[in-house]
This record gives C-alpha cells, structure tokens and sequence, in this order.
C-alpha cells in the first residue's frame, strides 16, 4: 500500500516538472518569437566631413590597421582609386559577407576611369585567412560605424556621394542611403535583405535574428557562412526606416540574377523600389538572364561567366548607377 502510494506521488512530481517544463520552453519560445530588433541606436550614425588630405590619411591608416590583422589574407586591405584631388563624383562600394574589396577589382576601375574617386572600405571582421569563423565576432555597432566612417572619407574625395553594394554589403549600402542625408545615388546588386524561404521560412525568421543575432545561441557555419554574421546584417534591414523614405537620394537601381538560389528575388527589387518610389527618386532594376550563368555573385572575376561577360557587367553597372541605358543589353 505505502510502496503504491509514493509510486502515485512520484508519477505526480514528474507530471507537474514535465508540465513545468513544458510551460517553460513555450515562454522561451515566446520571448525569442516577439523579442523587438529594432532600436534607435541601430538607425543612426556618426559622420564627419574631411578634406581630401586628411582622407587620404584615413585611407591610409584603415589599410595598415586592415594588414594589422592577425591572419590577414594580402590583397584584402582597403582599397581606393584616386584622381590625386577632389573630383566632382565619388562612389563607396561594399562587398559583401566574406568576402573583400578585390571583389571589386575591374568594377572599381570602371568607376574609377569613368572619372570617379572610388572608395571600397575592408568590413569589420573580414580579410583574414580565418572566414567565416571571424566574422562570428561581428556586431551591429561595427557594422553602423562602417557605413558612417566609410561616408566620412568620400566626403573629402568628391561632391556627389553615392553607395554601391554587393549581397550583404547592398544591405548596408540601403541602410546608410536612408540614414545618410548626404548620399545621392545607390546602386544595389544581389542584395541580401532576407534569404530564401528553402533556406529560412517566415516562422523561423524570428528566432534566428534572437538567437543568432543576439548572440544567444552558439555560432554555426552554413556554406561557409557565420549565422551570427548573416544576422546581423539581416537585422540592419529590420531597422531599415518604417517609411522607406530617403528625400536626399536621386537615383536608385537594383540588379540580380535569376540564377541566384541565395536571396529572396522579390524582396531584392521590392525594397529598392519601394524605397526609389517613397524619395521620388529615379528608379531602375533588371534580372540577368539565366543563360548568362551568373549566379549571386556578379562581381567577382573569379567566376568564369562574370570573367566572360565582364565588359557588359561593368557597363551595365556604371550605366545603371548614373540612371543610364547601358551601351549594350547582356
């Protein structure tokens, strides 16, 4: 009789810590669901005006501190293609997660022979042998002063300032247009405002931007990439303004692939549109054809279909950037 009844109250103790858990785990699961990532902090930064000396200076001792670096991989510090004087145009160009300014490497001369000063700043956490692993150590606060600093050096090397930006950089390119009163133009390509539902449907979204992106879970790489810095990014676009309003700009133009399994197509022009339409703005936006075989990365010479196309990718750019036709359709 005694051994039934403390066989009934243990089953009792364990069905009421089994609900207590359950009860638990369903809160967490909550908190994490409707935890806010927006924040005043995170749509705002600093910026400063330079002259074209004193941002030379800066140029050059973001590209020592870029090869400071423990690890560092050589041909990935900072990089800039100046006039030697203050032009009437200046471009800032992101690459993106990963990867480093060489991405940029024949697009930027484009630029640059086009008679621009162009800028393409080293992000924070990358160009070292350790990727992705290092870039888990990203932080929203870095990834704002990146734009903000990156602003405050083209400001002294041309007048008209406009930002281009490739997959994660094209997120914070979009980002800076719309917090930057000074910015003018932006070119976004393959721009990575969300994945795709294969790679992350809408009910999971939340909890990764909690988890990852607040650092609440430990780190994990998904083809090569850190989540923790795919969140972050990821969380930016959340802060993007409720209005999608940025009076300042002039031009707006968004170009992807529709081979590109990465991102989320739609998103990729909605929000560029949307964003040209509420600034009254010009806008311009095309899709590479599948038979290009150009997937998400469109800049890069290391892959064969960009090599191959590079002269009507670099034209195509340019003209889309200036709000052009480009000399010939790819």
């Amino acid at each position: 009789m005694i051994q039934t009844l403390n066989k009934k109250r243990v089953l009792k103790y364990l069905i009421i810590a089994l609900a207590s858990l359950c009860t638990l785990l369903a809160i967490a699961l909550v908190v994490l669901y409707i935890m806010p990532h927006r924040s005043e902090r995170l749509q705002q930064t600093s910026t400063k005006t330079f002259s074209y000396e004193e941002a030379v200076k800066q140029i050059s001792a973001q590209q020592k501190k870029d090869q400071a670096q423990k690890n560092f991989e050589e041909g990935c510090e900072t990089q800039s293609y100046l006039h030697d004087k203050k032009v009437a145009r200046t471009v800032v160009l992101f690459h993106g997660i990963v990867a480093c300014p060489q991405q940029y490497s024949t697009v930027a001369k484009a630029f640059f022979e086009a008679g621009y000063n162009v800028y393409v700043p080293l992000a924070p956490e990358h160009g070292t042998t350790d990727n992705p692993e290092a870039t888990s150590d990203i932080t929203l606060n870095s990834l704002t002063r990146y734009v903000g600093n990156s602003y405050s050096v083209a400001t002294g090397l041309g007048d008209e300032i406009g930002f281009v930006g490739l997959s994660g950089g094209g997120a914070l390119a979009t980002w800076g247009a719309q917090y930057i009163d000074g910015v003018s133009r932006l070119l976004v390509l393959s721009p990575f405002y969300r994945t795709t539902q294969q790679a992350a449907p809408n009910w999971q979204y939340p909890f990764l931007l909690s988890l990852y992106g607040m650092n609440l879970a430990p780190d994990r790489q998904v083809q090569d990439f850190s989540i923790r810095a795919l969140t972050k990014y990821l969380i930016l676009v959340e802060n993007y303004r409720e209005d999608l309003k940025a009076p300042h700009l002039k031009h707006v133009a968004v170009i992807t692939s529709a081979n590109d399994k990465d991102i989320d197509l739609d998103l990729a022009h909605r929000i560029p549109s949307k964003l040209a339409k509420n600034s009254a703005a010009s806008f311009q936006h095309t899709r590479l054809a599948p038979e290009l075989g150009i997937g998400h990365d469109m800049l890069s010479p290391e892959q064969s279909a960009v090599k191959k196309h590079q002269k009507q990718l670099n034209n195509l750019y340019l003209s889309f950037y200036e709000n052009r036709p480009p000399a010939k359709e790819l």
